[in-house]
């Protein structure tokens, strides 16, 4: 019984750092919207800005929990 507690702890550790990182990729990459909105437009649209950083905030919510 104890060597499948210990098997299972090490996978949930394994699939929790690999989430993590998964998480962050994925909120640094929204993140290079503006990139191409800038392309698009000309210039840095400030309309768009605020819908294209609403993901640091959960992100910071899951990086406080995760910690």
């Amino acid at each position: 019984m104890k060597k499948d507690k210990v098997f299972y702890q090490s996978k949930f550790e394994h699939y929790r750092v690999m989430n993590m990182w998964i998480v962050i990729a994925s909120c640094i990459s929204s993140l290079f919207y503006v990139i191409s909105d800038w392309y698009l437009f000309g210039e840095i649209n400030m309309v768009t800005v605020p819908a294209r950083t609403a993901i640091l905030i959960p992100f910071a919510i899951f990086m406080i929990v995760n910690a």
